[in-house]
């Protein structure tokens, strides 16, 4: 009679540990909820989370960016390629503009002299510490996060560089991290007329 009773107890406390076992496991963590409610799912191989997902920002024009650009200038000795590196101040206003060539003089940009304006008129030199002065007076100057254009005209102002008289048109818009560019020169440099257009891709340095 009493091993009837322990045995019937023993079924008992099976078939409540069978009831009870997948509630068990859900306590432990090693069966989880199912979101269609129709089968289990496996266990996280303890891959990254979506929590644990850092998004990169997006490129802005800041720093320094330079690229290979095609050239095209008619009856000047300048092309068919050239490297072109570009410097963004942090506000995203042009900092700085370089052909390794140099056949478009190099100019810094800023507030104040020898640097060339960003918008507005200034003397300045040609180049920092050349005897060719001129003025350049900003035609547009536009620029955003994702895009810029800027537009100058450069007029000799002193005897020796009198005959110059050239406008720079350069524009950039930013798409996947690519910089695409765009820039013209037109007019006389010194006693060099010129006519060139130039256009690439930059990246971040």
């Amino acid at each position: 009679m009493l091993l009837a009773k322990v045995m019937m107890s023993r079924t008992t406390c099976r078939r409540a540990l069978i009831a009870a076992g997948p509630l068990l496991a859900l306590a432990c963590g090693r069966i989880p909820l199912d979101p269609s409610g129709t089968a289990p799912v496996d266990a996280p191989d303890g891959g990254t989370s979506a929590a644990d997902v850092t998004v990169a920002p997006a490129p802005r024009l800041t720093g320094t960016w330079s690229g290979e650009v095609q050239v095209s200038a008619p009856n000047f000795s300048w092309g068919p390629f050239d490297r072109l590196t570009l410097g963004f101040n942090p506000d995203g206003t042009l900092a700085a503009m370089q052909f390794a060539s140099n056949h478009s003089p190099p100019h810094t940009f800023g507030p104040a002299a020898p640097d060339f304006p960003l918008q507005g008129s200034r003397d300045v030199p040609l180049t920092h510490g050349s005897l060719f002065s001129v003025r350049v007076t900003v035609v547009t100057s536009d620029f955003a996060s994702d895009h810029f254009h800027l537009r100058y005209r450069v007029v000799g102002i002193n005897t020796m560089n009198a005959t110059t008289d050239y406008v720079d048109d350069l524009s950039g818009q930013l798409d996947n991290g690519v910089l695409h560019v765009s820039y013209s020169m037109t007019g006389t440099i010194l006693i060099a007329p010129i006519n060139a257009v130039a256009s690439g891709q930059l990246r971040p340095d």
